[in-house]
């Protein structure tokens, strides 16, 4: 019992957190450009034959209006009350774009698709926000909506980023070897189709930080 009312307590501070950082972010001007993440899977997304994607974590929306834009179905998803407050004034308009609040950690499974179509579910800058038992339960959570053929899309902090210094303010940072992430999906029936990692891929100012690209594609329940 101890243990859950210390999660508990946790996964509140850490929902606040984002809720105050949205909230911030709504009073801003912000920039519309994509993150490069983005520009690098939508070609890649393309190419998969795949026109629909579930957004994780989809913040302020930018990469979401970048996707609609380029012609893609958009679920946009955030455990964020304000970041949705903001996503959907940003975007309702958008004829592509449908904003759902979820948490990526617990349910994905009621996702609707159209009869035979393929998912790309995106997570940019997402899993480094998790603990380990958070990101364990992502998987499940995420696997458990997908059918063969869906793919999973990160982009994260490595563990060569945890001693570079951050123009940001101090998130909830993990910072997990690509080798980790892949044992996890692995484990939960993805397999690697791609994988890249280092600096120069996720710029922002003078944080260059060290990241991991991954893609996996869902080969079905053993």
């Amino acid at each position: 019992m101890g243990k859950e009312n210390k999660d508990d307590s946790e996964k509140r501070s850490k929902a606040a957190y984002w809720n105050d950082y949205y909230f911030k972010e709504k009073q801003s001007t912000l920039h519309w450009l994509p993150s490069q993440f983005a520009t690098f899977c939508l070609g890649e997304i393309i190419e998969m034959g795949i026109s629909s994607i579930v957004e994780i974590a989809a913040g302020n929306g930018r990469d979401t209006l970048f996707f609609a834009n380029n012609g893609m179905k958009v679920l946009a998803t955030d455990n964020s009350l304000h970041s949705l407050e903001l996503l959907e004034e940003r975007v309702s308009q958008h004829r592509n774009i449908e904003v759902s609040f979820r948490d990526a950690t617990e349910k994905m499974r009621d996702i609707t698709r159209r009869p035979n179509e393929s998912l790309a579910f995106y997570a940019r800058f997402f899993i480094h926000t998790l603990t380990q038992n958070e990101l364990e339960m992502f998987f499940i959570s995420v696997t458990d909506a997908m059918s063969t053929n869906d793919k999973l899309l990160l982009e994260y902090r490595n563990e060569e980023d945890a001693t570079k210094s951050k123009v940001t303010d101090a998130h909830f940072r993990s910072f997990y070897a690509a080798e980790k992430v892949s044992l996890l999906a692995t484990n939960n029936n993805l397999k690697l189709m791609y994988e890249v990692s280092g600096t120069g891929l996720a710029k922002w100012k003078s944080d260059d930080a060290s990241v991991t690209r991954q893609i996996f594609s869902y080969v079905g329940s053993n």
